[in-house]
């Protein structure tokens, strides 16, 4: 590569990644989950990135019918889920599939019931990892957007921590540690 510029650093990147998978799972009304089938990948090598969510269009919507998290299932399957049932919710995400260069991908959950919450990974290397949101769900559904809404990031080797501002309701943060060799 030898410099720093933007076109250097996509030669990188582009050859760490064998593909990138985009796609759109809507979840009915009454349903809790669904399915999006994708081409197979290496589970170990593959990160999901939740890209967002859009609501039933012409309804106000209660935030545990609106928000959603992905997972990939298996090595064909991407799966949507969100906490209640009323109305349509359709999450967008990436998987990004990796041609080496990954130490390890750990998925997890931060369930934050406080401002301030954490979940205990295996650890890894800070200076070589990142954190990708798969997506974030509450409890609430007043929707009060401090009881909703926070951040996720890499405190340390073992810890993802959460942050927000309300404490009533409970958030669930899903994400991917990827860490580069």
């Amino acid at each position: 590569m030898g410099n720093n510029t933007l076109m250097g650093m996509l030669e990188v990147a582009t050859g760490m990644i064998n593909k990138i998978q985009y796609g759109t799972i809507l979840i009915a009304e009454g349903n809790l989950t669904n399915t999006k089938t994708i081409d197979a990948v290496v589970v170990a090598k593959t990160a999901l990135l939740h890209l967002g969510q859009k609501g039933q269009d012409g309804y106000v919507m209660n935030s545990d019918d609106f928000f959603n998290w992905v997972a990939l299932t298996n090595l064909t399957t991407v799966t949507a889920t969100r906490l209640g049932t009323e109305r349509t919710s359709q999450a967008s995400f990436a998987a990004i599939e990796f041609k080496g260069g990954i130490k390890s991908i750990q998925a997890g959950v931060v369930i934050c019931d406080a401002a301030t919450a954490y979940a205990t990974i295996t650890a890894v290397d800070v200076a070589k990892s990142i954190v990708l949101s798969r997506g974030e769900v509450s409890s609430n559904v007043t929707g009060i957007n401090s009881e909703i809404f926070g951040h996720i990031t890499l405190t340390s080797a073992t810890r993802v921590t959460a942050l927000r501002s309300g404490t009533a309701a409970v958030t669930y943060f899903y994400f991917n540690v990827v860490e580069f060799a």
